[in-house]
Order: structure tokens, then sequence, then C-alpha cells
């Protein structure tokens, strides 16, 4: 053996210990035929140590010493086989209360076993006489018996205890399937895993956890109308479908499930294809089922308009147009748009012009219809206007007159067809007629500065003081626009303005 120098030694290290002033379990034995001096302290070799506290002898190899300085006895880990040392007997699992529990079977002593031992030995339960396997650290930490703890049933069919925790003893085991790999007495009756049941009432199979028929006193869900089976041939489950709707023809493509696959009361939304106005219609098959359909059938007589444009036209029509400039709080749409002529078409029913019965204020109704044909004009659209019960009962001649209204106009225009439609509706008309014939800049403005407050002073007021009443401002503006003077003021102003260069038409 070669030697080793002083500071490589194992000696250096208790030397250091000592200096330090530190204290370590574990100390050199005599026992060793070589010297503590003479062993590298990084050596993997097993020698003998002392235990300063327990007086045990471990064998360890310097190396690991010098990571780990504790005795394997004194921190549990191991036991001596001296029966009279008192110390391993308070760590073995002869100190444990269920000491009186341990089995014959086992092939080692309770003496030589740690109450922390992660190791699985046979324990006799002294409540039910079961036998179970389980490690004592478990039992330390207050795990016992799994037989008690209905955790696990035992293979003795002539065991009561087990037997009355178990599925056989519940009255619904008499519809097991014997397509389940476990008999109902190998399951416990409150397991959450699922089994496979016979239905005598729908001939069905269901596949159902077993809490849900012990605890919650459910069983077949096809008969409780909670699911539906694949096989198109079970008239059980097929007359409970939306298959049998006569709207099922309907069924959109972009649906992720079939009509046979979905019931008829379900209140989860699916798309379906209107033949009526050619549009997706979204709805629940519940309400489809109680007689509700697309909003074009509601509507009927802008479905029959729709179809009358397009017999007469190959242009694009299109429906319930929205548009940034047009609206208050909400979106305002238009009934009909053609944008190759930059035409909208709107349908006015009587709402627009009396009071019906569940609908809102006429005049408010007006308002919105002028503030919809302002903004409108202003961005370039000409706007027809026809009475809804013309169209619907084929009144005045509608389709010859809105026929030879359809076309582009170089001024934006809005054209009224049916003999309801008077004042305010026919002031923008009449203001828009005269733009044809004034030439004067000014003029054009002031008229048209005068409109806009009449128009649109009520969305104005919405906006900027929350739909507050401004009877007495509305009253102050009808009273200067009667004035002559402000009137030939205003014309005045706008004219210095032009002039000015400040405002450009």
């Amino acid at each position: 053996m070669s030697k080793i120098s002083h500071e490589k030694s194992l000696a250096s290290f208790f030397e250091e210990v000592l200096l330090n002033e530190r204290s370590i379990a574990l100390s050199w034995s005599n026992k060793n035929v070589v010297g503590v001096g003479d062993i590298s302290k990084w050596s993997k070799e097993n020698y003998l140590f002392n235990c300063n506290k327990c007086k045990h002898s471990v064998v360890r190899s310097p190396y690991s010493l010098m990571k780990n300085q504790t005795c394997p006895y004194c921190n549990g880990r191991k036991l001596c086989d001296n029966d009279l040392c008192e110390s391993c007997a308070k760590k073995s699992f002869l100190s444990s209360s269920k000491i009186k529990c341990w089995s014959s079977q086992n092939t080692v002593s309770a003496r030589n076993v740690s109450i922390r031992s992660g190791i699985k030995y046979i324990f006799n339960c002294d409540k039910c006489s079961h036998s179970f396997e389980t490690s004592p650290d478990n039992i330390a930490h207050g795990w016992w018996c799994p037989f008690c703890a209905n955790k696990k049933l035992c293979a003795d069919e002539s065991c009561e205890i087990c037997k009355l925790k178990s599925f056989a003893c519940h009255p619904m085991s008499e519809h097991w399937s014997s397509k389940n790999l476990l008999n109902p007495r190998q399951i416990l009756k409150y397991t959450h895993e699922k089994y496979i049941f016979n239905c005598d009432k729908c001939g069905h199979s269901p596949i159902i956890s077993i809490i849900c028929v012990t605890l919650q006193n459910h069983f077949c869900p096809y008969c409780a109308n909670q699911s539906l089976c694949d096989d198109l041939k079970c008239e059980t489950c097929i007359e409970k479908t939306f298959i049998m709707h006569d709207k099922s023809k309907y069924w959109s493509d972009e649906n992720d499930k079939l009509p046979s696959q979905v019931f008829k009361n379900s209140n989860i939304k699916y798309k379906f294809d209107c033949p009526n106005c050619n549009q997706i219609y979204i709805a629940a098959p519940y309400h489809v089922s109680n007689g509700k359909w697309c909003k074009c059938t509601i509507n009927k007589t802008e479905t029959k308009l729709k179809q009358f444009l397009k017999q007469k036209f190959t242009y694009d029509v299109r429906t319930q147009p929205t548009f940034s400039w047009c609206k208050n709080i909400k979106y305002l749409p238009f009934d009909f748009l053609i944008e190759k002529f930059k035409l909208f078409i709107e349908i006015d029913g009587r709402q627009h012009f009396v009071q019906v019965k569940n609908w809102g204020n006429p005049v408010e109704t007006q308002k919105r219809d002028i503030y919809k044909m302002k903004q409108a004009n202003f961005h370039g659209y000409s706007v027809i206007r026809i009475f809804q019960e013309d169209v619907w009962g084929n009144k005045n001649n509608w389709e010859m007159n809105l026929l030879d209204c359809i076309k582009k106009y170089d001024i934006p225009v809005n054209i009224y067809i049916g003999n309801k439609y008077t004042y305010p509706y026919t002031k923008i008309g009449s203001i828009y007629k005269q733009r044809e014939d004034l030439a004067d800049e000014s003029v054009l403005c002031a008229i048209e500065f005068i409109d806009d407050i009449i128009n649109n002073e009520y969305y104005r007021t919405i906006f900027d003081n929350n739909k507050i009443d401004h009877s007495q401002t509305q009253q102050f503006q009808k009273m200067l626009l009667k004035n002559p003077y402000f009137l030939k003021t205003l014309i005045s102003f706008i004219r210095h303005m032009f002039k000015k260069g400040s405002w450009k038409k």
C-alpha cells in the first residue's frame, strides 16, 4: 500500500472536525487492521466505525462518511440483531400498537422490521379478521384494513361482511350483463367504475357507473331520454330523434351530428338550410319541434319582395345590410340593398304610420326612418320606400311602380311608393328635389343645414344627453326656422364662409 499524505488521510478529516468543534455520530473503530492515518478520506472500501450515541458498529466507507456522517441505527433505517438492544426495539414494529395484528405468515419477525419500513407485510385485521398486505409506514400514517375501509372485497363467498358491501346485495344486480368480466359479488356497491347492464324495458345494454345506480337511483339512460343508440333500426330511439320531424330534411351539413343523433327536444342549437330564403337558420330542435322556423316565414312580405327581385334582376340583392355610418346605440339595418344601383329598398308596415300593438311609437319610428334616409343620401345612396300592405296584398300596381324606380340615380333621391307617405317623410324628398333647381351652393348648404336640425335632433339628443327630453330645445329650433331673419342671416353667413374659403362643397 502506497503511503498516504496526512492531508489526504481520514485522520486529517477527524482532526478538522475537532479543530472546528464540530460533532459527528461516527468515529474510527479499533477493530480495523489499519490505522486511520493510513486510509484516504475518499476511499470507497468499507471499514468499521463506532456510533458515539447508540454504540452500534457501522460498516461504512470513508467516501460515504464524508457525504453523510449519520448513523443508520440512530435514524431507524437499520436494526441490529441483539434482542437486548432497547434502542432498536423501540424503532422496530415491535413498539407499534398494531403489533398484535402481525401475521405469523410473515417470514421475518416484527423485531427485525423498522416501524417506518416501506416494505409490505401481512397483517390480520382486529375488526373484520381479514388478512391484508400493507407497509408499516402506511400504518404509521393512519392507513389500515382495506376491507374495513370499503376499498377491497375478499373472494370468500361465505363472507357476509364483504357480500353486504358488494353490488350483489343490490336489487339492480339482476340486470347485470354477462359481458362483464367480473360478477356483482366482486364489485363494491359504491364504486365509480362503469359496467354493462341489461335493460328489460327498452332492450338496450347501457354502460353505467355503479354509484349512479346505488346512490343516485339512476339506471337506463335510454329510457330516461339521456342517450340515443346508433342502431337506425331501433324504433325506441328513432322516435325520440329529430329525424322523425319533417324539418329534418333541412338539416345542414355543417352540423357535427346527424338528426338521428339528436333528440327532437334538444335545447342545443344546430344549423338548418332554409329553403325559402336560402340562408342558414340556427335554432334548437326543441324550438323547431314547437313550430318555430326561419324569420323569413315571419317576415313573409320581405321574403315575397326578395323573390320578386331575384326573378327580375340578376344583380346581387343583399338583405338586412348594416353600416358603421348608420346607427344610434345599435346598427340600423336596411331591408334590401342593390349595390349596383346604390339603392336601398325599405318596406314599411302599418306600425310606421299608426300605433300598432306590441310596436313602438310611430313618431319615433318615423324619426328613425328619416335618420336612415338622411345617412343613406349623404353617403350616395338612394332610398325607395314601399308600403307593406301593397306588396302583400298586390295592391296599387306596386310591381310596375317598383320596377320603374329601380335604376341608377345621378343625385341621391328618396322615392315613396304608396299613398301613406306624408310629412315628415316627404320633407327629405322635397329638399333633394329642389337641389336640381338650386345653383347657389350657399342656399343648398343652408337648406341641408336646417334639414339636419329637424331630422337629426332626436338622435343627437340620445347620444349627447342620454335620452333626456328636450322639448324646449325643439320648440326653440322650430321658432328659429320660422324666423325669416334667422334664415337670411344663416344663408349670408354660409355665403361668407364659401367666399372666405373656410368651407368647401
